[in-house]
């Protein structure tokens, strides 16, 4: 797996980049892929495993944001749909370390700005290249109810093509059906 590292959200301000800012964890596990997607070849598909650190949930959508793959139509972390990134990229205000321009501060900011800079659709006119469409899975998480005991949230049927694509993969499928105690989405 991938351990990323952050602050709880992005800052301008000289004391989230030295590292005063509390710091939120996530793992990350390539399950399977990365595989062409069947409805659109340009694009791929795969599926990881994301384990949060903190009960910042929010912080997936970052450190996605921070390895390159933003989530498609983020409004707070997607370069492209960010109304804070468009204020930023005006207005000048943040500067890296060789006090240059930059829209988010450190090494993880360089990579957002590249993809700010870079990123535009795919041949065939679909989603930007570099931009990741998230679908949960399974959710597991403290029971707010039963301290010490986990919740998980899963979906009834994962829809066929992706249990096509990633057979190796123990995805739900219509007969399938979780433990009494989980909440079924689907």
């Amino acid at each position: 797996g991938v351990l990323l590292r952050s602050p709880l959200g992005y800052s301008c301000s000289p004391q989230s980049s030295h590292g005063l800012a509390k710091l939120a964890e996530t793992e990350f596990e390539l399950l399977s892929g990365p595989l062409p997607s069947p409805a659109q070849p340009s694009l791929q598909t795969a599926v990881y495993l994301a384990r949060a650190g903190t009960n910042a949930i929010h912080q997936l959508r970052i450190h996605f944001a921070d390895a390159g793959c933003p989530v498609m139509f983020d409004s707070d972390y997607h370069p492209l749909y960010s109304r804070a990134a468009r204020r930023s990229a005006l207005r000048g205000k943040c500067r890296d370390e060789g006090g240059d321009e930059a829209l988010f501060p450190g090494e993880d900011g360089r990579r957002l700005q590249e993809a700010f800079e870079e990123e535009g659709e795919d041949e065939e006119g679909g989603m930007p290249s570099g931009t990741l469409g998230m679908q949960l899975c399974t959710l597991d998480l403290p029971d707010p109810f039963k301290p010490g005991e986990a919740l998980r949230i899963a979906l009834r049927s994962a829809p066929e093509e992706w249990r096509r694509l990633h057979p190796s993969l123990d995805l739900p499928g219509p007969a399938r059906h979780e433990a009494d105690d989980d909440l079924l989405l689907g």
